[in-house]
């Protein structure tokens, strides 16, 4: 059950069933050999290659719509990929630009604490501040690679979802 590799090998006397048989065979090799092409395609998906492409020749009906249906799989999860990748790369930017202007920030403040004693009590609250404002930007930069490594998983988890997908539908269609 479920396997491909099987064929008709008797020979009937009666030449419509040589015909028949001949046709079947063909048929199931075909299959075998779409269904290789699909699962060679969804293996490399499954290591994190989504611009691999299953060819669909000359084919139609339900085999060409199942290998359209992977392609495109590929392409959407390319895309929300490359999104994911972006955005955290713009949070990691960001956050390392206010790290520097924050660290410029103090200081200049520890610059402005020497030379204006008589505003040290103003210039404590100052500080306080800006320490406080270069952990929370550390704190999101923590978060943005936190987000970044939740993004790669989710994609994981949804690689392995959508093969699992197309397996059930495979496993329906074969039914």
């Amino acid at each position: 059950q479920g396997s491909l590799t099987s064929r008709i090998n008797s020979n009937p006397s009666n030449p419509q069933l040589v015909q028949l048989k001949d046709a079947v065979n063909l048929a199931v090799e075909s299959l075998n050999s779409n269904i290789s092409k699909i699962l060679n395609t969804l293996n490399s998906f499954g290591n994190y290659n989504f611009k691999v492409k299953t060819d669909k020749g000359n084919l139609n009906a339900e085999i060409a719509d199942l290998i359209d249906g992977i392609n495109k799989l590929g392409d959407e999860i390319s895309i929300m990929l490359k999104a994911s990748l972006e955005n955290g790369h713009l949070l990691l930017s960001n956050s390392k630009e206010l790290t520097r202007m924050v660290e410029e920030l103090s200081k200049s403040s520890n610059q402005q604490a020497s030379s204006l004693e008589e505003t040290a009590t103003s210039l404590e609250e100052i500080t306080s501040l800006i320490r406080q404002t270069t952990q929370r930007s550390n704190e999101m930069a923590k978060i943005s690679n936190e987000t970044k490594q939740s993004a790669q998983d989710g994609m994981k988890l949804t690689n392995k979802t959508s093969w699992a997908d197309c397996l059930v539908s495979f496993e329906i269609k074969q039914s």
